[in-house]
C-alpha cells in the first residue's frame, strides 16, 4: 500500500495531486465490496477457485495498467 501511494503521488503533477489521492481513498473504501465479492465466490465454487479468479484479475489489470502507462514503466 505505501509503495502504491507513494507511485500514485510521484507521477501526480501538483495541481492534480488532490483529485487523484480522493479517487485513490475511495479505491481504499470499496475494499470490503472486494471481500465480499470474493466471499461469495469461495461460498459459490471453493476458496481456491475463488484466489484464482483473484489472482488471475490482479494480474490481468496490473499488465493492462503497464501496457497502458508509460509512467509507470519509466518508475524505479
Amino acid at each position: 500500500m505505501s509503495a502504491n501511494n507513494t507511485l500514485i503521488q510521484s507521477i501526480t503533477t501538483d495541481a492534480y495531486r488532490g483529485r487523484v489521492m480522493s479517487l485513490y481513498m475511495m479505491d481504499i473504501g470499496f475494499a470490503p465490496l472486494g471481500g465480499l465479492l470474493a466471499g461469495a465466490l469461495a461460498q459459490a465454487f471453493g476458496a481456491p477457485t475463488a484466489v484464482l479468479v483473484g489472482g488471475v484479475t490482479t494480474a490481468t489489470l496490473v499488465l493492462m495498467m503497464g501496457v497502458r502507462f508509460k509512467a509507470i514503466r519509466q518508475v524505479s
